[in-house]
């Protein structure tokens, strides 16, 4: 289990993660923050991913949260012709 600042959302986050059969490895997280409800998700990350790839990913997901009044997981409906496929799932408790 590890914690990492993201300055540039202001979450704190933990992070922990098990390898997959697949070889992929299931990362869930946890959000704190002052100013909001805690979140916590999922990522899918490839093998040779490394851990600031997958901060990066969890990071620009919170920060769409974070931007738009109206987040939605893109790979559940098709509200566009442009499909945006993310292995980040994002939860609020």
């Amino acid at each position: 289990m590890s914690y990492y600042i993201d300055n540039t959302t202001g979450y704190k986050l933990k992070i922990d993660s098990k390898k997959l059969c697949s070889g992929k490895h299931q990362v869930r997280f946890q959000t704190q923050n002052d100013d909001e409800k805690s979140k916590y998700g999922y990522v899918l990350a490839d093998e040779g991913s490394s851990l600031k790839e997958v901060i990066e990913q969890i990071r620009m997901e919170l920060l769409k949260m974070k931007k738009g009044d109206f987040y939605f997981h893109s790979h559940l409906y098709s509200l566009g012709k442009e499909k945006q496929h993310s292995n980040v799932f994002v939860f609020e408790y």
